[in-house]
């Protein structure tokens, strides 16, 4: 791909972008982003690191973002999706610290993701941190994150913990019961899994593939 960029500027970068079909297409856009200086148009960041997740990229927008000075919370939690979906959990805690130490603020969108990547990493410590951090925000309240952390206490910490976090749950939704039922079949206690099948049954709450694919081994193991 031949690379004209006149004046630098943002619909000219766009233009190039749209038609990157390959990473070998995007290694020479991100010489431009900080050649050109365009790496502190957020913007225009956002696109380019979204186009590198989307052409399987994901080494090439950790590159990219490690160049950036004050990373924006729109960039950080961009990244922290992108990664989460790739499974590279171990990069998108380097992701998440590098933001803590450069001040990048955190929101509800940010925690799900991070609690996800403590959870199936086993770092029982740092999620209890990012515990912490949820308290002090304010975020208590909020049903997806406190869903993280049933599933994240559920399989690295205590099921006493998880099913505590959910009873202060006032409306769980199916996700969140979801969580409790795949900690508990996690941890062996299958009828203890069966009673709460029981329970979502009783709300008349219609069961999903996940649910039943958590209830199905139980059943077996109870015979």
């Amino acid at each position: 791909m031949v690379l004209k960029l006149p004046c630098g500027s943002f619909s000219s970068f766009m233009h190039l972008l749209k038609h990157c079909q390959s990473i070998q297409d995007l290694k020479p856009l991100k010489s431009l982003l900080i050649v050109r200086g365009l790496i502190r148009n957020n913007l225009l960041l956002g696109h380019f690191l979204k186009s590198c997740f989307y052409l399987g990229a994901p080494n090439l927008a950790l590159s990219t973002f490690y160049k950036i000075q004050n990373p924006s919370l729109f960039c950080q939690n961009l990244m922290l999706k992108g990664l989460s979906g790739y499974g590279l959990y171990g990069d998108l805690l380097s992701v998440y610290t590098k933001c803590r130490v450069l001040n990048c603020p955190s929101d509800d969108f940010t925690f799900p993701f991070v609690i996800k990547a403590c959870s199936a990493l086993g770092a029982s410590g740092i999620g209890q941190q990012i515990h912490c951090v949820v308290l002090r925000k304010g975020y208590e309240r909020n049903v997806v994150i406190m869903t993280s952390f049933i599933d994240f206490y559920a399989r690295n910490v205590d099921i006493g913990i998880a099913r505590k976090l959910f009873d202060r749950i006032s409306d769980p939704d199916l996700v969140s019961w979801n969580a409790l039922l795949s900690g508990y079949c996690f941890n062996g206690l299958d009828k203890e899994a069966l009673g709460v099948l029981g329970k979502i049954q009783g709300m008349n709450i219609k069961p999903i593939v996940s649910t039943l694919a958590s209830i199905i081994p139980a059943c077996t193991q109870l015979g």
